[in-house]
């Protein structure tokens, strides 16, 4: 989990938002990614899913993936969390995620048993 130093408004990323519009298949996709995400236990097909859930939010949502705008040479799959552009992301490939993330200046960075109890 990566901190990006920028703090989005969720009320206004609300607000802006029409769920009305969004169609019963989206809806579906993502609850099946959701889904596989919770079973998956190997993270090339945990990366994939979480490209297509990226890629579904950025067209339901109008705008590019964090990773398309700033990370497009990162060797891993990145996920937003929060209002979209919130100030947290998740980020695979934990060692070079640290690397990576660090020499561009984000430098806290919490890793996955850091954050989530099992």
């Amino acid at each position: 989990f990566v901190y990006s130093g920028k703090k989005r408004v969720s009320s206004e990323a609300i607000k802006n938002f029409d769920c009305a519009k969004i169609k019963e298949e989206t809806i579906f996709k993502v609850n099946k990614i959701t889904d596989a995400l919770l079973t998956c236990a190997d993270i090339n097909h945990a990366e994939l899913l979480l490209d297509e859930h990226e890629a579904l939010l950025s067209d339901v949502l109008k705008e590019k993936t964090l990773k398309e705008t700033l990370f497009n040479d990162f060797n891993g799959s990145i996920k937003s969390l929060g209002a979209w552009g919130g100030d947290f992301f998740l980020a695979t490939r934990k060692d070079e995620a640290r690397k990576y993330f660090s020499n561009k200046g984000y430098t806290t960075v919490f890793e996955w048993n850091e954050i989530i109890k099992q």
